[in-house]
Order: C-alpha cells, then structure tokens, then sequence
C-alpha cells in the first residue's frame, strides 16, 4: 500500500498529458465494443449490443484478420456486464493472445502447443455445466475439437454461444445451429486499418 501511494505522489508532480500516456503506455488495451476500433460505426455498435442482450443462440465471428477477429471476441466478453447490467456470466477458452490486450475475466488462455486438446477437455469439463444465459465464448478452437461440435451447438438452446475462428463457409454451420443465429463477418477498414468493420447477418 506505501508503494502504491508512494507512486500515486510521484505521478501527482507529472504534468497530466504526460501522465495519462505513461499510464496508457503502461496498462494493456482492455477491447470493448465501446473501444474506437468498433465504436466509428454507429450502426454496426447498436446491432452488436442487441446481439450481446441475447440469452440464448449461436454466433460465429470470421473473416479476417486473426487479431481481428479476436478483439471482437473478447469485446463482447468484457462488455457483457455492462450490456445486460450484470446479469450475464462470461465462461469460454481461447488461444492464447500474443497481441497484447489484456485476457478476458472468466475466459481460460490455452497454450497453443500439442496438449491444447488435453487442455480444451479439462476445460470443457466446466464451461458445458455453465447456467442457462451464460455467453460462451471459444476463439480459435473451433476448428482443433471437431468431436465436441454436437454438444457445443446443443450448449446454444440454452446459453448464447460466440464462436471466433477461420470458416471456409459459416452458412452451412449456421444452418446446423440452434436459433436465433448469426454470423459476424470482419475485416480492417479501408480509410483507417485500426478500425475493423463488422457486418451482422442473420442466419
């Protein structure tokens, strides 16, 4: 606690411009769909929250590129609670991020090493006996636990199931998929790469 309030003092001498980029500099991005990567399109944004109200379903994120897909991801996991005022519980797993924002409460990191299998069973374990409403969430594992996808789209008639990952074609998933479904395709924005467009479509 001294050291804490012995930096707080030092920071107080900080001019605040400089302070708040040395904080910045310092703090790992947190993505949110309120983040400026998604937050330019309006549109897109009030469509995303109505999405994340749902308690049930199953959603798939694709296109590219893989950071991309998987900021939207964990923006949906730490927008959650604010979205549906602190009602909806957040489980899921995914690769382990190298891009640097900070992991998502509730969501398990998985090494991306020979044992990722072992290490999707152990959590598997816990994610499928999650309450009626969670938000699942699975970012790039999809496509490495073929023998689950059964229990994973039966886990959408009761909970809303968020899936990031490279589909050839989403449709025919989607089709197999417990309703409401939908597939978010994203990509970088043309007029400012730091953006990621997001398009919602029905399935």
């Amino acid at each position: 606690m001294h050291q804490l309030e012995f930096l707080f003092s030092l920071l107080e001498r900080v001019p605040i411009g400089l302070r708040h980029e040395l904080i910045d500099a310092t703090c790992r991005v947190q993505p949110t769909l309120h983040h400026h990567k998604l937050a330019h399109d309006a549109i897109a944004l009030s469509r995303l929250e109505t999405l994340l109200k749902q308690r049930t379903g199953f959603t798939i994120i694709h296109g590219g590129p893989q950071h991309a897909r998987l900021f939207l991801l964990d923006a949906f996991g730490n927008s959650a609670r604010r979205v549906n005022f602190g009602q909806q519980s957040v489980v899921g797993t995914e690769i382990q991020s190298v891009s640097g924002w900070a992991p998502v409460p509730g969501i398990i990191q998985l090494s991306p090493d020979p044992e990722l299998r072992q290490q999707f069973q152990r959590a598997w374990a816990k994610i499928k006996e999650a309450n009626d409403g969670t938000l699942i969430v699975f970012g790039d594992v999809w496509n490495r636990v073929s023998q689950l996808h059964p229990e994973i789209l039966n886990l959408a008639a009761r909970c809303h199931v968020l899936i990031a990952d490279d589909f050839l074609k989403p449709e025919d998933l989607v089709r197999r998929a417990p309703k409401p479904a939908h597939i978010l395709s994203v990509a970088l924005a043309r007029e400012q790469p730091e953006w990621i467009r997001v398009t919602v479509q029905e399935g």
